[in-house]
């Protein structure tokens, strides 16, 4: 069992790659499928050519390109893979390298670099099924802070912390009016008085 492999480091979000990876592989013809236990584009069932196999898996900032072509005794019945050398099935595997070019194109136009290439070599076995862009791969809630991260309400000064009214002078701590001098009272007028001094002749 062997395939072709390219590896690329890549600044492109992997939903980006993927989505533009799976319009045009649709296109010519290959439906995203699971099979044996891989998530990949698949083409052909064996009844006229050989089914073909395409394969990215991402791997932080790596996108790595796997493909190659199965052996089929009878339709849907495969035995064996075989990477893009060699003569055997060698139409199918022409046509599975031009995709494999255009989307490595896709990713050198995109500022993506290729680290390696290795024209047979065997599945990489740590990736499982689902390793293209699932929800999964992205953080969960739990990833996120929760409420509890972040400052309580008992963390922030309390009401009682600031000045209230009450620490500003009040009315009563300024002099009253009854602390200021009152009016003089002066002597009230006797009835009668003014009469007291007089000679009863000049009254008459």
């Amino acid at each position: 069992m062997s395939r072709y492999r390219s590896v690329f480091q890549s600044p492109l979000a992997p939903d980006a790659v993927f989505q533009w990876a799976k319009q045009y592989l649709e296109s010519e013809g290959y439906s995203y499928t699971a099979f044996k236990g891989e998530q990949l584009f698949k083409k052909g069932k064996g009844i006229v050519s050989a089914p073909s196999m395409i394969k990215l898996i991402f791997d932080g900032d790596k996108i790595i390109i796997e493909a190659w072509i199965m052996y089929a005794l009878l339709p849907g019945v495969y035995v064996n893979e075989m990477d893009l050398e060699g003569f055997t099935g060698s139409v199918v595997k022409e046509k599975v390298k031009s995709r494999v070019s255009q989307i490595e194109l896709f990713l050198k136009q995109n500022g993506a670099v290729c680290l390696s290439v290795l024209l047979s070599a065997p599945p990489i076995q740590n990736h499982q099924l689902g390793q293209n862009p699932q929800p999964a791969q992205y953080p969960q809630p739990g990833q996120y802070p929760q409420p509890g991260q972040y400052p309580q309400p008992g963390q922030y000064p309390q009401p009682g912390q600031y000045q209230q009214p009450a620490q500003y002078p009040q009315s009563a701590q300024y002099p009253q009016s009854a602390q200021y001098p009152q009016p003089v009272q002066y002597p009230q007028p006797v009835p009668g008085a003014e009469n007291a001094g007089q000679n009863p002749s000049e009254g008459r």
